[in-house]
């Protein structure tokens, strides 16, 4: 059966026999060319592996012999996008469309809206606007479409009318995570904070365990600056979810951040306690060096770069930033090679 040949192909490739995994993944195509189950499947299984171009290829050979299917144009678009290909994703959206007449179609749609993504992407606000406007008149309760709605309306600053595409969303999918933060932020940026934070506390009620809805309050508390909350719910969020390695690189990251906010505030000590608290987080050091340099204390960096690459010998920005400031210090022979070395280093760990 195909989850039989799956993992001999699997088999293959872990011992670099990559001709034998291609051979048996094409024996699963080839029994039904025209199935979209079996293109996806096995597409699915050659990006697990890292062969972007293999499944790039079983999707556009699928797509040649069913040029209306909606499932593989979307997911070779989706493989485009990440590549950043975005142009070969909206060609192919594009062409799927033209094949759809019927605009009330859940197909033309469904094609629509994720072309409209794409251009939202590339930040063609008029073509965003011109799709889903099409959109909503066919289907004017449309998921992703009042969705990209709300979004276009928050590029716009129209912060108000952004509420009201969120707020259909979640009056009709209430189960939809997205559409709360969404609604959630867009009340924030109209500076209804009351109802931004009542809107996510409505929203962990029914999804306590929602790591997304987590994150989305400490990012409400750090965009009103109450500090001591947006940390409690980040360690909180690190407490509960221990093996996330999102919520832990998302700590890092917020560390950075409480380091950048208390030294602009003047609270210089608080910020270097941080780091000394955490010398493995690089992100948090590297802010704190940086800020230095915006203050054009220059030996203060250095220190801390210093300090920062002998924690984290792997730290691409510490190394490049130590090599610039030291390619700019007292110009001697020995700082200069020691400038030079670190260059070098940055370039081996970032090529």
């Amino acid at each position: 059966n195909d989850g039989f040949k799956m993992n001999l192909a699997g088999f293959y490739l872990n011992r670099s026999r990559y001709e034998d995994a291609v051979k048996v993944i094409d024996q699963i195509i080839t029994a039904s060319p025209s199935s979209e189950q079996k293109r996806v499947v096995t597409a699915a299984f050659w990006l697990k592996n890292n062969r972007v171009d293999q499944a790039v290829k079983v999707l556009e050979d699928g797509v040649a012999i069913k040029p209306e299917s909606v499932e593989l144009r979307k997911r070779l678009s989706e493989i485009y996008i990440a590549a950043r290909e975005y142009q070969k994703a909206e060609n192919i959206l594009s062409q799927g469309v033209a094949l759809h007449k019927d605009t009330k179609s859940p197909d033309w749609i469904n094609l629509q809206t994720s072309l409209a993504e794409i251009l939202f992407q590339k930040q063609d606000i008029p073509g965003t606007k011109k799709i889903i406007d099409d959109v909503l008149k066919n289907d004017p309760k449309n998921v992703a479409g009042q969705m990209i709605r709300g979004n276009i309306l928050l590029a716009e600053k129209h912060f108000g009318e952004a509420v009201a595409s969120f707020r259909i969303v979640v009056n009709d999918h209430p189960e939809l995570i997205d559409a709360h933060i969404a609604l959630s932020r867009a009340h924030a940026l109209n500076k209804e904070y009351e109802l931004a934070l009542d809107v996510l506390k409505n929203a962990l009620k029914r999804e306590p365990d929602s790591d997304n809805l987590l994150k989305a309050m400490a990012e409400f508390h750090l965009m009103r600056e109450d500090i001591d909350a947006a940390r409690k719910v980040m360690e909180d969020r690190v407490k509960k979810y221990p093996d996330n390695q999102n919520a832990k690189t998302d700590m890092q990251k917020f560390t950075a951040v409480l380091v950048s906010y208390y030294f602009s505030k003047g609270m210089v000590d608080k910020a270097e306690s941080i780091c000394r608290e955490n010398p493995k987080n690089t992100d948090a050091c590297i802010a704190l060096g940086s800020m230095y340099e915006q203050k054009k204390n220059y030996n203060k960096a250095i220190i801390i770069y210093e300090e920062t690459l002998k924690n984290n010998p792997q730290s691409w920005d510490a190394a490049n930033n130590l090599a610039f400031l030291l390619a700019e210090a007292d110009g001697t022979p020995h700082t200069l090679q020691r400038a030079f070395e670190l260059a070098q280093k940055a370039l081996s760990i970032n090529p």
